[in-house]
């Protein structure tokens, strides 16, 4: 690596690094809230068999329990958080007008920018992860023995499960899923040249999977689900939690951990991190991501269309399911098939003709000042 390369590396890993402090402070925190949590499990057991039988006891795979107990709390707003400072910080100041033509005339090639921006942004992902899977671990490590002699009282020596194995799977697919929303989000900030902008784009990209989704369900079941149902995509924690009977007593509880096809989330987080891929390389290879003036943010025709389009796909699926007229599969048959699907391409066309016309006018007035 150049001396130049190795300086604009520094100056990205700099501007990333306050996000990686924060991600790694989150990971402990999770794991304080966990080590607190189950610190007393082991007295409050002997206690409640010595002086207050009859209380509510548990056992089992505490460990993991607790811990997606508090994942399901907090996951989902630690990522967001996480990932948006991430790409802000990872484009901070990029589209300046001063700093961008800085930056330009620096004897970097503009792809190494681009890959080294992205590898900053995965460094700090790959150390979250890693400070998640260590605080994790020492925790764990801190519980067990006392975690151990519960389930041996209890008569739930098999229902523990590895937890430091289960732990680390768990980080890897976290690991798999961050850096799917990252690249994704990274992409569009290297087409779209406005970071408020691409980021709202980016995030609608990142929703589709949940907004068709949702879609199936309601044909399906013919009622809205819950949103955590399609969030599961994203999800690096895919769990089931059983509740058992103890052998010793009806009061006490024995949680059962269990994956829940771990490979279909796997294998689609890694088609996002591939079609991401792609997309990068596609950026890079017709250089969307050079901004060539301070009034145009999307250098390319094709990819104003395929956002404008997308958008209006989706508007117009969202009329036709707010005018009634969504699928219903009965009895293995899909009906309403026609009217749907002609209710959404009819409003996304009216969309289409509005964005269209607005682009027009903000064209057009542009050539008049």
């Amino acid at each position: 690596m150049s001396k130049a390369s190795a300086t604009y590396m520094k100056r990205e890993l700099r501007k990333v690094l306050p996000v990686f402090i924060l991600a790694a402070l989150s990971a402990i925190f999770v794991f304080g809230l966990v080590y607190l949590a189950l610190a007393d499990n082991n007295a409050n057991l002997r206690l409640n068999l010595a002086y207050m039988e009859g209380l509510y006891m548990e056992g089992g795979d505490l460990f993991i329990a607790q811990l997606c107990y508090f994942l399901d709390k907090w996951y989902f707003i630690l990522t967001a958080v996480i990932e948006l400072l991430l790409i802000r910080r990872v484009f901070y100041l990029e589209n300046r007008a001063g700093v961008s033509d800085f930056l330009k005339i620096l004897p970097v090639k503009e792809t190494h920018k681009v890959l080294m921006k992205a590898c900053a942004g995965e460094l700090v992902i790959f150390g979250y992860c890693a400070v998640f899977g260590a605080a994790g671990t020492i925790a764990n490590a801190l519980l067990s023995p006392g975690l151990a002699e519960i389930n041996m009282i209890l008569s739930a020596e098999g229902a523990a499960s590895n937890a430091c194995a289960m732990l680390w799977h768990m980080t890897g697919m976290m690991f798999l899923s961050m850096s799917a929303i990252f690249l994704v989000l990274f992409v569009v900030q290297c087409c779209i040249h406005n970071v408020s902008m691409a980021t709202i784009v980016g995030i609608g990209f990142l929703c589709v999977p949940y907004y068709y989704s949702m879609i199936y369900y309601m044909a399906k079941s013919g009622k809205t689900p819950l949103m955590q149902i399609a969030i599961g995509l994203f999800c690096p924690y895919a769990y089931r939690i059983e509740q058992n009977v103890s052998e010793i007593s009806e009061t006490a509880s024995i949680a059962m951990v269990e994956w829940q096809n771990p490979q279909k989330i796997r294998m689609f987080l890694i088609v996002v991190i591939a079609a991401a891929l792609a997309a990068l390389a596609a950026a890079l290879y017709l250089r969307w991501n050079l901004r060539e003036s301070n009034t145009n943010y999307i250098n390319s025709p094709a990819v104003r269309e395929f956002i404008l389009t997308g958008f209006s796909v989706s508007a117009g699926t969202a009329i036709a399911l707010a005018s009634g007229y969504e699928m219903q599969i009965v009895h293995g048959t899909v009906r309403g098939q026609r009217e749907f699907f002609g209710i959404t391409l009819a409003a996304a066309a009216v969309v289409w003709g509005i964005l269209h016309a607005v682009m027009l006018v903000r064209s057009l007035r542009r050539r008049g000042a």
